[in-house]
């Protein structure tokens, strides 16, 4: 009977022990690539039902179970070593079973963020490609280039050494857009670029002054001065004539001449055109300085009888631009008579018993250092003389 229960307690102790046994489990190296999730069947053997539990979560991502089967999702962009465990119970004890994981690096594309840049109207907007790539990102640290650009609205894009230059249709102003390429050497991304085109902005242009001598002419650059905000290139598209001269338009240059001996100020007007439909008017103030105008002396004529002084007045038919007070300084001699003269009026005397013509000049000044010569035309008229009767003498024998 003893050996009857002791085998039977042998047989007890023996199925104690098979119920107290842990289950069978095997470690796991396992290799994934960045971003990509990971089935991963665990084996294990033992009796009774098994159950399968996180017994450690991963640093670098996330596990879910079902069962015997783990899904295991890598961190975001993640690449490096990993490890989580898993327990197995067979409801009376448990095995821990570790699994080692590899994720594998794969390259990610850059991410190219959104740019905004201004320009003013008509202007050409340059824009170096590190200036765009400022904002992006590549996860890898990978340098980025740009490599090419396209997709241009209200506008023209070139890439070209390392510059973008965006040029935008003519006459437009409001918001454009143009897309780069961004890429780490063998992935690409697109970025947009918004170009803000200012309107139009009318020219500045700047009343100018200008100095001239009486009879001269003059030249001034009009649009020297003037201004235009967009750097439009400038012309002449209008003007108004001044009241005392003319004025005539070259390339932006104007040449004034005023009316013949006027002295003082006139003015006259011009418009700025930028060739957008922006224009702005300027006045040019002349001045106009006076010269001394020499006086015009008119040539006279005078007649007189044969052996009667005549006289004439030498200024009456003389003039003077500038309104000078005349004055005769000078005569010369005549060939046939003599010459006195008071206050502009000459008095000629021909030589006794002389007729026929003879001439003389004089010379007349403005006292403004401005002088004239003019020419007296004389006509002297015969008389008939009277004879002379000389006494004679007679002798006779």
């Amino acid at each position: 009977m003893k050996l009857v229960v002791l085998g039977c307690v042998a047989l007890l102790a023996c199925g104690e022990d098979e119920v107290n046994r842990p289950p069978d489990v095997a470690d796991l190296d396992v290799t994934t690539a960045e971003d990509m999730a990971l089935a991963v069947d665990i084996q294990a053997t033992g009796r009774g039902d098994l159950t399968f539990a996180i017994g450690m979560q991963p640093m670098h991502g996330t596990v879910t179970a079902d069962g015997s089967r783990l899904t295991y999702t890598p961190a975001a962009n993640y690449a490096g070593a990993d490890v989580l465990a898993v327990n197995v119970s067979n409801g009376s004890t448990s095995s821990q079973a570790v699994v080692r994981i590899t994720v594998t690096a794969v390259n990610d594309a850059p991410v190219a963020a959104a740019d905004a840049v201004a320009t003013p109207f008509g202007m050409p907007l340059v824009i170096a490609t590190t200036a765009l790539l400022a904002n992006d990102t590549d996860i890898e640290a990978s340098a980025l280039t740009v490599t090419a650009v396209a997709g241009a609205t209200d506008g023209i894009v070139a890439l070209d050494a390392g510059q973008i230059t965006f040029t935008p249709a003519p006459g437009f102003s409001g918001t454009a857009t143009f897309t780069y390429e961004a890429s780490d050497g063998e992935l690409a991304a697109t970025g947009t670029v918004t170009v803000a085109v200012s309107s139009n902005s009318a020219p500045v242009a700047i009343d100018d002054a200008l100095t001239l001598a009486e009879d001269g002419s003059a030249t001034l650059d009009v649009l020297a001065n003037d201004t235009d905000v967009d750097a439009d290139a400038l012309t002449i598209s209008a003007s108004t004539p001044p009241a005392h001269g003319t004025v005539a338009f070259a390339a932006g240059i104007a040449t004034y001449t005023p009316t013949a001996n006027y002295n003082g100020a006139d003015v006259f007007t011009y418009t700025a055109d930028d060739g957008h439909g922006g224009t702005a008017t300027a006045m040019v103030t002349v001045a106009v300085t006076a010269v001394n105008d020499l006086p015009v002396a008119t040539a006279d004529a005078l007649t007189t009888s044969e052996d009667v002084a005549g006289t004439v007045d030498l200024l009456a038919n003389d003039t003077d631009v500038d309104a000078d007070t005349l004055v005769v300084t000078a005569t010369s001699t005549p060939a046939h008579g003599t010459v006195t003269r008071a206050a502009g009026v000459a008095t000629y005397t021909p030589v006794a018993n002389y007729s026929g013509a003879d001439t003389f000049t004089y010379t007349v000044s403005d006292g403004q250092g401005g002088t004239a010569s003019g020419t007296v035309m004389v006509t002297v008229t015969g008389v008939n003389d009277l004879p002379v009767a000389v006494t004679d003498t007679l002798t006779t024998t």
